[in-house]
């Protein structure tokens, strides 16, 4: 196959490899930095902790003051879930504090991830929500400069 010919990948918001990108530094901090969660002998990384004690609540205010995720903030993404039968997407609350608004940036990821936003038909308001999270995770990274060292440091 010649994925140079496949026009399905050329359908995807450039924007999108970006945050990638990003996202797959910012688990790589957050992880040098311990922020995980144990899960039997596996790992995920402790969003919540992340927000609690390396940005704190204000953070927040600060997010909803800069505005620079009202997209995220007041039509959050959508939550892909399996109903029995099919994948559908169900709305998700406007997130209201630190954790949630996290959670959002981590659903942006999920959904362009796996597959479920991409080509779809709210181009542009995904493209939003990608830019936004983005802005988020930049203002996070302002924010905590340490998180932010072992985000530019090159993986050991």
């Amino acid at each position: 196959m010649n994925f140079d010919n496949c026009p399905t990948l050329h359908n995807q918001p450039e924007s999108g490899v970006l945050f990638f990108k990003i996202m797959m530094r910012l688990e790589y901090a957050l992880k040098a930095k311990k922020l995980v969660q144990p899960f039997g002998e596996d790992f995920k990384v402790d969003w919540d902790r992340f927000a609690n004690e390396r940005l704190g609540s204000g953070f927040f205010d600060f997010v909803v003051q800069s505005q620079e995720a009202e997209t995220l903030i007041n039509e959050s993404p959508l939550k892909q879930i399996w109903n029995g039968e099919a994948l559908e997407f169900r709305p998700v609350a406007p997130p209201g504090n630190i954790q949630e608004l996290i959670g959002a940036v981590c659903r942006v990821r999920n959904n362009l991830f796996h597959g479920g936003k991409a080509g779809q038909i709210q181009h542009g308001r995904n493209e939003a929500l990608i830019s936004e999270a983005i802005n988020v995770v930049r203002l996070a990274l302002e924010r905590d400069t340490e998180i932010k060292m072992l985000f530019e440091t090159a993986a050991a």
